[in-house]
């Protein structure tokens, strides 16, 4: 056999939100092994991969990207048993969260289902990324909505770190950085103290130490 046959190329999307106050992950219904995979969609040969991760979110609905990245590459040649299939994925925040089909579901990132083919793989290189951008630069500021409470905010951190912050240092720490300001407004929660609400300041993407 052609050493260069039987080959192809898919953009793989991890996509991240937040919903009901947590942190979710899309996934899709993969019919064929009774599981859930990652958002995916094989390339033609005339489509670069933006191109293909367009055409992959086009297929969820009206999904409005805040940012995304290109973060690895898999190239195990046996990650699919039929041919050989580059995987490119990429990482991706909305916050317009409508989807069209039941074919796409959110999921609760601490509460994920099998996942097919290496996707738990490729997944766990997502939350590595989401990871380090937490600590190194002020992507909170694209994930979280335009108003939230602290304690919002710390829970973001502590389910993507898999930590638990003090509230009072988690709470002085982020006052420290000049990301943040109160919007004036209280969050009203049945049997709760009201919580102020906060916003980011609208800065550019960044590097800078968090934690």
């Amino acid at each position: 056999m052609n050493c260069y046959e039987n080959q192809g190329i898919e953009t793989i999307v991890v996509v991240f939100t937040i919903i009901d106050k947590k942190v979710k992950i899309l996934l899709a219904k993969n019919y064929l092994k009774g599981n859930y995979k990652l958002l995916s969609r094989e390339l033609c040969n005339n489509e670069t991969a933006s191109v293909g991760v367009e055409k992959t979110l086009q297929m969820c609905g009206n999904l409005m990207y805040e940012s995304m990245e290109q973060f690895y590459t898999f190239t195990d040649p046996y990650r699919f048993a039929t041919k050989r299939m580059v995987g490119i994925s990429y990482l991706t925040i909305v916050k317009s969260a409508q989807l069209i089909s039941d074919e796409f579901v959110w999921f609760d990132l601490d509460d994920l289902p099998l996942l097919a083919y290496d996707h738990k793989e490729i997944l766990d290189k997502a939350i590595e990324v989401m990871k380090t951008r937490l600590l190194k630069t002020n992507i909170a500021s694209i994930l979280l909505p335009d108003k939230f409470t602290l304690p919002q905010l710390q829970s973001v951190y502590e389910t993507l770190l898999n930590v638990k912050f003090d509230r009072r240092n988690f709470r002085r720490k982020f006052l420290s950085l000049g990301l943040i300001k109160t919007t004036g407004e209280k969050e009203i929660v049945k049997g709760h103290r009201p919580g102020l609400m906060y916003k980011f300041l609208p800065l550019e993407y960044r590097e800078m130490e968090i934690f």
